[in-house]
């Protein structure tokens, strides 16, 4: 599970794969993304991707929230995370939270992001396959990808909601 951020910044928290990816050379950052991301990086970018992490967090929301502030006005986010299945596959002692696609793609639109494209594509299949079965992979598959585009500002209503402070009042 890790974070990267337009391939100049790598995030992982696991002090193992953090060590492995700095032998090589990688800029990577050890850090809990729920803390303040603006505060701990301060560039922007144009490309967040985010590998079966989001199940990780405590709050998914913030942290994909708080991702926005670090893209570039029309930056894109692509996430990649293990469906809640009917074989329970997607059942780990280390995941917080199970999506489906609409699940997903609910909070993506909540947190002021865009759907640009979904996919099931099992990496293992002939392309073939993919290609006949991909409807049917984004609800029944073992993961789903998204790719996602910053909009200007998110659509909550702010009266109806007991928001913490880190989120933007204005």
């Amino acid at each position: 599970s890790y974070m990267l951020l337009q391939g100049k910044m790598i995030i992982e928290k696991d002090e193992k794969f953090s060590k492995i990816a700095k032998s090589l050379g990688l800029n990577v950052k050890s850090f809990n993304v729920e803390e303040d991301l603006r505060s701990l990086i301060g560039e922007d970018f144009d490309l967040i991707w985010c590998t079966d992490f989001i199940v990780h967090t405590a709050s998914p929301f913030k942290m994909l929230y708080d991702s926005r502030e670090l893209l570039n006005e029309s930056g894109k986010i692509i996430l990649q995370i293990p469906l809640m299945s009917v074989l329970n596959k997607h059942k780990s002692s280390c995941h917080l939270y199970a999506f489906n696609k609409k699940s997903l793609v609910y909070l993506l639109e909540t947190c002021g992001y865009k759907i640009i494209k979904t996919s099931g594509c099992i990496r293992r299949l002939p392309a073939f396959l993919n290609i006949i079965f991909e409807p049917l992979l984004q609800i029944f598959g073992t993961n789903i990808w998204i790719l996602a585009e910053k909009i200007p500002e998110p659509k909550i209503n702010k009266n109806k909601l007991f928001l913490p402070k880190w989120i933007n009042n204005n």
